[in-house]
């Protein structure tokens, strides 16, 4: 039965472009390490899709349902190779091969929708325009949704306990509203009440797990709970899936350079920080350059000074002389 199973997923392996060309070298690498392969590969295909439509097409909802759909595809395939490799890792005689039909807000999914924000830059251009819509983020529930159009408007009125009111009712109607549980959250945030704001973000990732809103409030809550290597940690997994985020990126300078005192490791992300920034947000630019001029001119070590030098070249960056 293995060799049956091998025979399948080489072949499929092939037709994927993985590149296992021999079952020795199956057999060296682990199942984590094959399912890796296939979900990197999968994703280049699905970023293919994408790029093609995005091309000649502008209207975001129309976007939304291409990626949805270039998504789900290669989700598909994923999930069968994923049951394939656990069956061949097995090493048992027989072996029914189960798979999910990679549908929009499966584990496959959520899988090949963060290897697109990571690594697909058109993909990650769309997410930069804030018009992209993660699986569950929006009701289909009416109600629902004219609750939490309610509930932005007392947000937006600063009519915080009303907001939670009707977030909370909302909830009620779609406990998947993930856009619920986010602006839930930022309501607990913003009157200072971080556990339930904390509790909020984490049900929001159960349903979106790679929704940027939690991913960037919950490690700046533990920040604020003093816990800044938590905080960081999760900052670090936060710019893994989204790499050119800037406030991320500053965040974790932040932390580094006022919190942890590491000089070396904020003047990195200062300086990625200061590249992200773009024409249009001057400010911001001119106080990460006053970061990094700082760190740069208080230097004393000779070490520290030439890889700082290095930094600032490898990101264009010229400290004004006065």
């Amino acid at each position: 039965m293995k060799n049956t199973i091998f025979i399948f997923l080489f072949y499929f392996l092939l037709l994927s472009k993985a590149y296992c060309q021999t079952k020795e070298q199956m057999e060296n690498m682990t199942e984590d390490e094959l399912k890796e392969k296939i979900a990197d590969e999968q994703s280049v295909k699905a970023c293919d899709c994408i790029e093609k439509f995005v091309k000649v097409q502008t209207d975001a909802n129309r976007i939304n349902i291409k990626i949805n759909s270039c998504i789900e595809e290669t989700a598909k395939t994923f999930d069968l190779f994923k049951s394939l490799v656990g069956a061949y890792k097995s090493g048992k005689k027989n072996n029914t091969i189960f798979f999910s039909p990679g549908h929009y807000d499966s584990e496959s999914y959520f899988t090949i929708e963060r290897s697109l924000l990571k690594t697909c830059p058109s993909m990650q251009e769309f997410i930069g325009t804030n018009n992209y819509i993660y699986p569950n983020s929006v009701s289909n529930d009416k109600e629902a949704l004219a609750l939490f159009n309610k509930g932005q408007v007392f947000l937006q009125e600063q009519n915080y306990k009303e907001a939670i009111k009707s977030f909370k009712s909302a909830l009620k109607k779609d406990s998947k509203f993930s856009f619920a549980w986010d602006n839930l959250g930022i309501v607990y945030y913003t009157t200072d009440k971080k556990d339930d704001a904390l509790k909020a973000f984490k049900n929001s990732m159960k349903e979106a797990p790679n929704g940027l809103y939690p991913m960037i409030y919950i490690p700046r809550i533990y920040s604020d709970k003093k816990d800044y290597q938590q905080a960081l940690k999760l900052y670090k997994e936060v710019v893994e899936i989204y790499p050119n985020n800037l406030d991320v990126n500053l965040s974790i300078a932040n932390l580094y350079y006022l919190q942890i005192n590491d000089a070396y490791s904020s003047f990195k992300y200062y300086a990625k920080a200061y590249k992200l920034a773009n024409t249009s947000q001057i400010d911001i630019s001119e106080k990460i350059y006053e970061m990094i001029k700082e760190i740069h001119n208080t230097s004393k070590d000779e070490k520290e000074i030439s890889e700082f030098t290095q930094i600032l070249k490898d990101n264009n960056i010229n400290i004004r002389e006065q």
